[in-house]
């Protein structure tokens, strides 16, 4: 879930919705929760190319294996999982009057040699209102945005002694070789706590905002979008680009914390401009038993990121990849109190300096 502030004091939560797009949750306390009816991406008024009044963009449900839409639904020819898309860990940030919401799907799907593998993309959707709906941006602004899609990846697993105990998966970029791709959901901008302000960053003499994202595979990703549009840039010259990012090789950011396949995910980079120190928060584990939020802090953005033991979050080495939950100070966990009485996978966090500070 990402937690969201209005200019008019409101609280958002938005999160994984499934096949409905992403559920809606309002407050103007954070104790009493209005849950809307309508997905973020439903919009009663008007009936998209895609499906009935449901919002989603061409690029990215061919990406993860739908084939075009039948007028009833979508085709499934080379699908072998649920008839509809399903949305996940979506994003929300406001930028003059318009909100901006990124968020990833992720399906099996069925390659040309037969074999099912994941395909994830994130994608970028604007709306005029906090409720919705979100409309992909190629379609909200076609003139500014000639794609939705800000990056895509697929893996397979590899099954080699000594990696299935973990399940670490190969990882690439959508089309490109195997090259340290990583998983392409939980998006997440990064912030200056101390402020509440989006920080910014000069890419090339482009100002441009930071995010993270990624999920087990090659870990969690550092990547820059253009501050005014949140387009893909060329992550060396930023150069704004038409296509995702990973239409150009190596773009699709570099890695700040996990990799070999261990359990890092929904992760989430703020600064501190009081103390001058990066923090990145991380969930990992099984959601089962373990799950838990971990958090390390670096001088600079790009790391590395040690914890309290001054112990580095970035993996290099499968040895060290097998023993994640030493890295990482431990924010919040898992806790059985008794029989049916606990706290089962708390993470997928979500920090918010209010209006009040």
């Amino acid at each position: 879930p990402k937690i969201f502030q209005d200019d008019d004091g409101t609280y958002y939560v938005y999160s994984t919705g499934w096949q409905h797009g992403a559920f809606v949750r309002s407050s103007k306390d954070l104790v009493s929760w209005t849950l809307h009816e309508a997905s973020a991406f439903w919009d009663p008024k008007e009936i998209s190319q895609n499906y009935g009044h449901a919002w989603w963009d061409d690029e990215f449900l061919k990406w993860v294996g739908f084939e075009t839409n039948d007028g009833d639904g979508y085709s499934t020819e080379t699908y072998r999982a649920s008839p509809f898309p399903e949305s996940w860990a979506p994003t929300v940030t406001k930028k003059n009057g318009k909100y901006y919401m990124f968020h990833g799907i992720i399906r099996d799907c069925e390659t040309s040699y037969g074999k099912l593998v994941p395909a994830a993309c994130i994608s970028l959707s604007i709306a005029d209102s906090p409720e919705g709906p979100f409309i992909p941006a190629a379609k909200y602004d076609p003139a500014t945005y000639k794609t939705s899609s800000l990056v895509r990846s697929t893996w397979e697993n590899d099954d080699s002694p000594g990696n299935s105990a973990i399940g670490y998966n190969r990882c690439r970029n959508a089309g490109r070789n195997w090259e340290s791709g990583f998983g392409a959901i939980d998006p997440e901008f990064v912030m200056d706590m101390a402020t509440g302000n989006l920080m910014e960053y000069d890419i090339g003499g482009r100002k441009c905002h930071a995010m993270t994202y990624g999920s087990w595979k090659g870990g969690i990703a550092l990547v820059y979008v253009d501050a005014e549009t949140f387009r893909p840039v060329n992550q060396k010259t930023g150069e704004l680009m038409d296509g995702p990012l990973d239409t150009v090789s190596r773009n699709s950011g570099i890695k700040i914390a996990g990799g070999k396949g261990a359990a890092y995910e929904g992760s989430q980079l703020v600064y501190n401009s009081d103390t001058n120190y990066y923090y990145i928060f991380v969930s990992m584990g099984n959601l089962e038993y373990d799950y838990r939020v971990g958090v390390g802090r670096s001088a600079k953005i790009e790391g590395p990121y040690l914890d309290a033991g001054g112990q580095d979050m970035a993996f290099d080495m499968m040895a060290r990849a097998k023993k994640y939950h030493a890295f990482g100070s431990k924010i919040i966990g898992g806790y059985k109190i008794a029989d049916g009485f606990g706290f089962t996978a708390p993470g997928g966090q979500s920090i918010i300096r209010n209006k009040e500070g």
